[in-house]
């Protein structure tokens, strides 16, 4: 199969989209930009949106990996080494900006 750059960036976009929601959701309230009234209810809510994160993460993955022609084990592997800890930590940023802009701090 041959590689596809429209594909790996589906894939990133797809993997990336719930970490840079809650990013530029945090920027904005946090520049007073746009006024949420978050209470505890609200940011349950938010939890919610945030828990896609745990399907669409890996299916941007896959995505992403199968795009660059990863075959084999070793291939997947380094795959998900490089790409795993950088939507892990994406999501922890933009979780922990979005809840600190909101007044919930963690």
């Amino acid at each position: 199969m041959q590689r596809s750059r429209v594909g790996f960036l589906f894939g990133a976009f797809i993997a990336l989209i719930v970490p840079i929601a809650c990013l530029v959701v945090g920027f904005l309230l946090n520049a007073r930009l746009v006024h949420l009234n978050l209470d505890a209810s609200g940011m349950v809510g938010v939890n919610v949106v945030e828990l896609a994160e745990i399907v669409l993460g890996p299916v941007g993955i896959v995505i992403a990996g199968r795009s660059l022609g990863a075959r084999g084990g070793l291939a997947w592997f380094v795959v998900i080494v490089l790409a795993a800890p950088v939507v892990a930590l994406l999501w922890l940023v933009g979780r922990l900006y979005l809840s600190g802009a909101a007044g919930f701090p963690a």
